[in-house]
């Protein structure tokens, strides 16, 4: 699991039950200096999909 990807899925369990735009998500885990693009959050969560799943 690299950095980034732990960063997600401890956001993700700090907000358990609440459901989190990309926005909110790049927000949290970006640097407002050089955040990513929607699909960067979206190939993030795809990954983690695939190991649970």
């Amino acid at each position: 699991m690299t950095p980034k990807e732990y960063q997600l899925l401890e956001l993700f369990l700090r907000n358990n039950g609440h459901v989190l735009s990309r926005h909110q998500i790049i927000d949290h885990l970006w640097s407002s200096i050089d955040p990513p693009g929607q699909d960067t959050v979206k190939v993030h969560i795809q990954g983690k999909n695939r190991e649970i799943g």
